[in-house]
């Protein structure tokens, strides 16, 4: 790896990194009435995975082409803002139902995969192994495709997602929202 290749790398995680501490500071926006939310935490890792692939790809842009770095436009695939559509589409549709009123308001991490009874929600998490999956390996593809790119200045456009992975986690997110209006005891 190159000097300017860990800077690039450096210089998404500083952004995904600024998100997140932003997203532990306000209060709320992984929650549901209080509690944990599994849909607002899926569609926040997507919106992570794309601030990091941004930012990482402006920053290889930069580098090799200071001069122009105003032109950097990347063109962001379909499959990638229908991802983004989709979690936020689940999110918003997840907060049509209340939470049931016995839903823990801890900040248990496990929350996130726990109905109002503690049990595993296996909707959930079908859900979010989707996601992390789809997330790991989108950024697999981001850094090592665009890895080669830096030699030749032409990391400019965002990797897509494998149409697979697209239809698995919108299957996750929409098996979660039909469980969240099916299941009495299922939680955001």
């Amino acid at each position: 790896m190159d000097h300017d290749h860990l800077i690039a790398l450096a210089a998404g995680l500083v952004a995904a990194g600024i998100l997140g501490i932003l997203a532990l500071r306000i209060p709320g926006l992984l929650q549901t009435g209080g509690a944990l939310s599994t849909s607002k935490l899926q569609f926040f890792l997507w919106t992570e995975a794309a601030l990091f692939t941004y930012a990482f790809l402006f920053t290889a842009y930069a580098i090799h082409n200071p001069v122009d770095v105003l032109k950097f436009r990347p063109a962001i695939p379909d499959h990638v803002l229908l991802l983004m559509g989709l979690s936020i589409t689940a999110a918003a549709a997840s907060q049509a139902k209340p939470q049931p009123s016995q839903v823990k308001k801890d900040k248990a991490f496990v929350r996130f995969f726990q109905d109002a009874n503690e049990e595993l929600s296996l909707p959930k998490v079908q859900m979010l192994a989707w996601t992390l999956v789809a997330i790991g390996v989108y950024l697999y593809v981001a850094v090592g495709s665009y890895y080669n790119a830096f030699h030749c200045a032409t990391a400019t456009s965002y990797p897509d997602v494998d149409t697979a992975l697209l239809a698995l986690v919108g299957l996750g997110q929409g098996t979660f929202v039909v469980n969240r209006f099916v299941d009495k005891n299922s939680t955001d």
